[in-house]
């Protein structure tokens, strides 16, 4: 038991030190909630999306770090899984396995990564997958 406190310690302070808090300058800017049912759907839709990713984003940093997947996805099943927010966020363990498992082996990742992949994690999530322009005919 002792050894898995301090297992679990050691990683919360290995997050908050290699992962500090901080807002980025290109962070969207937050949806106003005004009570109605509309802004409170696109204001979890946005905290869904925010989750999704900073789970990449996470990925990424712990990958590029040298640190295996299996390490990436115990730190990320351990705060998301815990947190109130990833539970609206619908964030569960196939979700993070999936995103680990694309950071680390899907081709069109291995190079992707911090602050600017998190946006494009956010923006792809938020218009629902959907390009946001369209090819010329």
């Amino acid at each position: 038991m002792k050894k898995i406190f301090y297992a679990l310690f050691s990683a919360l302070i290995f997050c908050a030190v290699a992962f500090p808090v901080q807002a980025q300058p290109q962070d969207p800017p937050p949806v106003n909630w005004n009570g109605t049912l509309e802004s409170y759907r696109q204001h979890r839709a946005e905290l869904a999306c925010r989750a999704k990713g900073n789970i990449f984003r996470m990925a990424t940093d712990i990958r590029d770090q040298g640190s295996p997947p299996e390490a990436a996805y115990n730190i990320a099943a351990g705060g998301w899984l815990t947190k109130e927010v990833g539970n609206l966020a619908g964030i569960n363990k196939e979700f993070i396995k999936k995103a680990i498992n694309k950071v680390y082996f899907d081709p069109d990742f291995i190079n992707a990564g911090g602050p600017l992949f998190e946006r494009q994690v956010y923006d792809n999530c938020m218009n629902g997958g959907k390009p946001k322009f369209q090819p010329l005919k």
